[in-house]
């Protein structure tokens, strides 16, 4: 496991190194990415690294929630749609 020396900025190996720095985000989703992934269009690999972004990110992950918070209420007005026979 390598870890982050927080004293050195610099990388150590090991297990039980200590802890590891936190470094913010230097970039974040635009809004095309958060749609994606909230519309579940995005490749599984796409949302994972889009899920660990915003467990770093309070912007992005408070503008990954406002997002879900539309889908929801877009999902709640929409019309039912009746499935099909063989679904």
């Amino acid at each position: 496991m390598t870890t982050l020396d927080p004293t050195r900025g610099q990388a150590r190996a090991g297990r039980g190194a200590g802890p590891v720095a936190s470094v913010p985000p230097r970039h974040h989703a635009d809004d095309a990415l958060l749609a994606d992934c909230v519309s579940g269009a995005l490749d599984p690999a796409a949302a994972l690294v889009l899920a660990c972004h915003a467990e770093l990110c309070a912007a992005c992950a408070r503008r990954l929630a406002d997002y879900e918070a539309v889908a929801a209420m877009l999902a709640e007005d929409a019309p039912a749609v009746p499935l099909a026979g063989d679904a």
